[in-house]
């Protein structure tokens, strides 16, 4: 229940800082998509499920939020949410290189899913805003990645050290 208030806020917390990005975080012309960014990071620690619900959540906000294609992202992000957690039972290491490649993927096949739902909305080359945008969530989510195992492990420390 408190990861999916996590979840909750981080959706949110996407919510204002996806339309304030400076283009200086843009790779091949695309920005990084926060929100898919949440709930691929949500997805890769929970079951399929849940992460697919909170895609939903997270869809429909980003549908709110940009005013149009509501059941596009719906559906694109809950896919996205499912697969993270399919991958998260059935691949997933502590190696941060996993995550980032699902990362990669799940963005792409998110996008690329949008963009057949929604042809009259792809400005420029498709491709060339997927790898952007897939590249710039995966190194987002390698760097959170990071450093919630850094936080992870400062815990587990204090923990030992409250003990003895």
């Amino acid at each position: 229940m408190k990861r999916s208030l996590w979840a909750v806020f981080w959706i949110f917390a996407a919510a204002v800082l996806q339309g304030n990005m400076p283009t200086a975080l843009s790779i091949f012309g695309a920005k990084p998509d926060l929100f898919l960014v949440a709930v691929i990071t949500y997805s890769l620690g929970s079951n399929p499920v849940a992460s697919a619900a909170v895609g939903l959540f997270a869809g429909i906000v980003q549908g709110f939020s940009v005013g149009a294609s509501l059941g596009s992202f719906a559906l694109t992000r809950m896919l996205a949410g499912f697969l993270g957690g399919f991958c998260t039972v059935h691949v997933f290491s502590e190696n941060l290189f996993v995550p980032a490649g699902s990362a990669f993927v799940l963005t792409a096949v998110s996008e690329l899913g949008f963009l057949l739902a929604n042809p009259q909305i792809a400005q420029g080359p498709v491709w060339q805003i997927i790898v952007g945008e897939s590249i710039c969530n995966a190194l987002i989510i390698v760097v959170v990645l990071f450093l919630a195992r850094i936080g992870e492990r400062r815990r587990k420390f204090r923990l030992i050290e409250s003990r003895l």
